[in-house]
């Protein structure tokens, strides 16, 4: 609870994350359009017309609803942005969520197994298993958005659960491909070589050659993926790049506010100069309305004085 509440309160509190939402208002509200237009297309060409699926099309066209309710949102200039900006990371997170279940129901219910098209070649069945497992896609949906810490690692982490618990039934339909098992084999022995070489402590090395079996080739595999490619890499990315952006807003603001001084010292400066101008004004204007006397004329009035006297 106290970790959920200090989350809550850095997002809350941290200016960085405002400005950075407000800026991604008007992009997000073309891309959830773009998005929900593209993937109702592909669902209506793909799933309904060519492998006659209209029930499972209607049921994967829920995410272009989703994604057709947040263009909605933002594009609500009063109230509609304002809410969006602030639970844009709450908002994205069931995006992802959504957008994991809805690659998974295609993947286990569709008429095209996507892995049939390995060709033998391990390379295209990684690449395969990265948009089986949905890993490609959390990963391209979080280096858009760039969600500010600790929002990005609660959604990776999340994300990378949801995966790993799914992870056995994704696998029984990756071994229904015909001819996966040698490139398979070929794959988990690519990625126990790479992981002999020294790596951070944060990428994960289950992939060894000790795995023979094809059922827990492919969930080291899919774990190596979801760990690694889909977890650490994005993460450790998006880390990169909020210090960047942060360093570069912070220097930004500073300037900002140096001219802001600048400007406020120019500008009490221009006051002080006025006053004194105004001063300088009155003064001259009570000695223009004050009567002139000549000599003669103060000579006429002495006289009268002592006349009168």
């Amino acid at each position: 609870m106290k970790l959920v509440f200090y989350g809550r309160r850095l997002l809350r509190d941290d200016p960085l994350r405002r400005a950075v939402n407000e800026a991604a208002a008007s992009c997000d509200c073309l891309a959830y359009v773009f998005l929900a237009a593209a993937f109702s297309l592909l669902l209506v060409l793909k799933t309904w017309l060519r492998e006659g699926l209209p029930r499972l099309a209607l049921l994967a066209a829920s995410h272009s609803l989703l994604a057709a309710l947040l263009a909605a949102l933002t594009a609500h200039r009063r109230r509609g942005r304002q809410l969006y900006m602030s639970y844009r990371e709450l908002l994205f997170f069931v995006v992802c969520l959504h957008c994991q279940w809805t690659t998974r129901l295609l993947a286990l219910h569709g008429g095209v197994n996507t892995i049939d098209h390995h060709g033998g070649s391990a390379l295209r069945l990684l690449g395969l298993l990265a948009g089986h497992t949905s890993v490609l896609y959390v990963t391209m949906y979080m280096l858009y958005a760039r969600p500010l810490w600790p929002a990005s690692g609660l959604t990776l982490a999340c994300m990378a659960a949801t995966s790993l618990w799914a992870g056995k039934r994704m696998c029984v339909r990756v071994l229904e491909a015909p001819g996966v098992e040698a490139p398979l084999g070929e794959l988990v022995s690519m990625l126990s070589l790479a992981n002999s070489v020294p790596a951070p402590p944060f990428v994960p090395s289950m992939v060894t050659e000790l795995v023979k079996d094809p059922m827990q080739q492919c969930q080291a595999v899919s774990a190596w993926l979801v760990l690694a490619v889909g977890t650490a890499l994005p993460l450790a990315m998006l880390c990169a790049l909020e210090r960047r952006t942060r360093r570069h807003w912070l220097a930004r603001r500073q300037q900002q506010q140096q001219q802001q001084q600048q400007q406020e010292q120019q500008h009490g400066g221009g006051n002080a100069d006025g006053l004194e101008a105004q001063r300088q004004r009155k003064r001259r204007g009570s000695l223009a309305r004050a009567p002139l006397r000549s000599p003669w004329t103060a000579c006429r009035a002495a006289c009268r004085c002592s006349s009168t006297s």
